[in-house]
């Protein structure tokens, strides 16, 4: 019998297959772009795919196509909250003031008001949204997480336990509520969910992973979890996902870095494009201190991916992280854009590469990170990289705009705050006004915060506050008042072969 549909849909995204998922739910809003239903379905896809690329390219041409449809806009909120929901929330609001009837504004709203902490609203709008769509499985799960993230396990249990009731061979449901019964640490109820996810699909090799994965993750019976992983083997002998899952315990858990090294080969000879295979292999040779076999497994992956340019990248990376040698790094940056001269990603390497020696140059360290600012000027941390080079050639004022940049597209790494804080205090200390002084005092408070989050010494971030006034008791009564104690959204569990 031919499938559905729906059922082709279902099919896919239970094989991991979410480009053929979503090719088909794309061609199916081709014919009506004001299906909600579809429209749930796809981000829903994109994001067990980790697609938000996709997800942000959608929505832009949705919105420009059809400018005053609330799911257009509904859309377009949702990809801002993929990376900032306080900047998300005034979108979201406005697709549902131009229809507030409609499903999707009201479960971009919710999810919205979830992440941001308000979980009474966004739970209520989430429940309006399942009334009409009762089996839509992405839908539920933002729910039950924010009932989860609220405090209310038993709910958040009682939503995933439905889940697996109508779509028992969805593994996400599993996944879900076994994390439910580990959060009240009641791991016997978080093994029997597996294994009634196995009962039910004996066949696939996931639910033995995803078992193996709770023995290693919470109960850390490494023991188990090998047989987990080996009983998913024998159902799949050719995944490359199965060996690579083993390669991983056998490294970091069992310390059996023979055994690992042979589970991350087969991963490899199974799946040559696929570079993260290559990448555990090459950490394998890292750890081992034989940094000559590691750049033999680069090497190999562009014998075989030879119009890949980011293998180069990847063999650059590798001769600068574990070998300092910034000579064969730069060569393989140079030869990565010489491939693909689109790749944003490498001229921002190739200028850190021409910052030192024995290529440095800084004028050229600027000029690649320009480029790769042009190529993509929504990656945070090509304005970092230019934001270094301004700053490297005293052009503070470009620098400090680049790092503003940065963090107003989410870049959230330590090194961008202690720049901006350290640019900002210096100018401070230049001009001694209450507009410099303010402007640093801000820069500074954000830099403590992430010295703690990152577990940094606040050393630096104390000092400054202290040279702009702040007591040693007022500093500390500060950090309460910055460090969030309210969960955001779970992340879904996306690991599947």
């Amino acid at each position: 019998m031919e499938l559905t549909l729906q059922e082709q849909i279902e099919q896919n995204i239970r094989d991991a297959k979410y480009g053929e998922a979503s090719k088909l739910i794309r061609k199916s809003l081709k014919e009506n772009l004001e299906d909600v239903n579809m429209l749930l379905q796809l981000l829903g896809v994109y994001t067990l795919a980790e697609r938000d690329d996709d997800v942000k390219e959608f929505a832009k041409d949705f919105l420009l196509k059809y400018p005053d449809s609330a799911n257009a806009q509904a859309i377009h909120a949702y990809a801002i909250a993929l990376d900032n929901s306080e900047k998300a929330e005034k979108e979201a609001l406005r697709a549902f003031i131009t229809d507030n009837k409609n499903v999707l504004t009201h479960f971009v709203l919710g999810y919205v008001c979830c992440d941001l902490g308000k979980y009474d609203e966004g739970i209520n709008e989430l429940k309006q949204v399942t009334d009409k769509f009762p089996q839509n499985v992405f839908v539920l799960r933002i729910l039950g997480a924010g009932y989860f993230n609220k405090g209310e396990i038993k709910k958040a249990v009682d939503i995933y336990k439905k889940i697996i009731k109508f779509a028992p061979h969805n593994i996400f449901g599993y996944s879900d509520l076994a994390n439910c019964y580990a959060n009240k640490e009641d791991f016997v109820k978080g093994v029997e969910v597996w294994e009634t996810g196995i009962k039910n699909n004996p066949q696939e090799p996931n639910f033995y992973l995803y078992l193996g994965n709770y023995y290693w993750d919470v109960i850390e019976d490494y023991d188990k979890t090998q047989e987990q992983y080996e009983k998913a083997l024998k159902i799949s002998p050719k995944s490359s996902w199965v060996y690579q899952y083993l390669g991983w315990a056998f490294k970091n858990e069992i310390k059996d870095f023979a055994r690992a090294e042979f589970y991350f080969n087969k991963a490899v000879e199974l799946d040559p494009k696929d570079l993260n295979k290559y990448n555990d292999l090459a950490e394998i040779y890292r750890d081992l201190k034989d940094f000559g076999s590691g750049v033999k497994v680069w090497e190999m992956a562009i014998e075989n991916n030879p119009e890949m340019a980011e293998c180069y990248i990847y063999l650059g990376d590798y001769y600068w992280h574990n070998m300092q040698d910034y000579k064969n790094a730069h060569k393989a940056y140079l030869k990565a854009v010489e491939i693909s001269p689109n790749l944003a990603w490498g001229y921002r390497n190739l200028g850190w590469s021409y910052r030192e020696k024995p290529n440095r140059n800084y004028q050229k360290a600027l000029e690649c990170s320009l480029k790769a600012v042009e190529l993509s000027p929504q990656d945070p941390y090509n304005h970092r990289a230019l934001a270094y080079n301004y700053y490297t050639l005293r052009q503070k004022e470009d620098a400090i705009n680049e790092l503003k940049k940065a963090m107003s597209l989410g870049d959230e790494h330590y090194d961008t705050y202690w720049l901006y804080a350290d640019i900002c205090f210096k100018h401070y200390q230049r001009q001694k006004d209450n507009k410099s002084k303010d402007e640093a005092m801000n820069a500074c408070i954000q830099l403590l915060r992430f010295s703690i989050q990152e577990r940094k010494s606040i050393r630096f971030a104390e000092k400054c506050l202290s040279e702009l006034g702040l007591t040693q008791k007022q500093i500390k009564n500060l950090i309460p008042k910055i460090i969030p104690t309210s969960p955001h959204l779970i992340k879904q569990d996306r690991r599947a072969i």
